[in-house]
């Protein structure tokens, strides 16, 4: 995997950059959130284990 992180046209080191928070997910946006994001882990987990292995076993979401 490759991650490069540009700022202005130009490559800098993530790791230097002053980052500002995020907002928090609200309460009511909570669920759809979660589901969601268990969908997207999912399919990351059946892409590396591959469509043979059972994802179902070891998944990203169970890691958390």
């Amino acid at each position: 995997m490759c991650f490069r992180f540009w700022k202005n046209g130009k490559q800098v080191d993530w790791l230097k950059e002053k980052i500002p928070p995020s907002t928090p997910i609200l309460p009511e946006n909570r669920a759809a959130f979660e589901a969601m994001k268990n969908e997207v882990f999912e399919k990351m987990a059946a892409i590396q284990l591959g469509p043979d292995s059972s994802a179902g076993e070891t998944t990203l979401a169970s890691r958390e």
